[in-house]
């Protein structure tokens, strides 16, 4: 067993814990965690602190890469300064409230990535997400 495979079986928190790593490059990271997603960690939701918006950007799309079983989804900052009369689009919204819904779904794994500032902001209970949610079907 080489001294890699040896590190990744030390990552293996139990349910709710957290895992602090620093010092990989975005590609690793991504790497390290769909190893993980495919070992240990199958079948729980994850989500990925990254510093910087841009950052967050770029590991959502190498995750994309290497994971099989499930998508990254990328939860933006709100873009809009309501108290400077500024307002975003509703596109950035809706990516948030997409991305806070694959967190709350219990049953399906799920990858979520945010940046420090996307993840400051004030966010609606899970159950709060999932009980204004309604799914609609091509055709009705």
């Amino acid at each position: 067993m080489s001294l890699y495979q040896g590190r990744l079986e030390d990552l293996n928190p139990g349910d709710g814990a957290r895992v602090l790593l620093s010092g990989l490059n975005l590609p690793a990271l991504a790497r390290l965690v769909s190893r993980q997603m495919d070992g240990p960690l199958a079948g729980r939701r994850l989500l990925i602190l990254a510093p910087t918006a841009l950052e967050a950007e770029d590991l959502a799309g190498d995750l994309s890469f290497f994971l099989d079983s499930s998508r990254p989804t990328l939860l933006p900052a709100p873009e809009s300064k309501p108290f400077l009369g500024q307002t975003a689009g509703q596109a950035p919204w809706a990516d948030r409230l997409l991305a806070l819904h694959d967190l709350a779904e219990a049953g399906r794994p799920a990858v979520v990535v945010a940046s420090m500032a996307a993840a400051l902001r004030l966010v609606p209970p899970p159950a709060e997400v999932l009980g204004r949610t309604l799914r609609l079907r091509r055709g009705q």
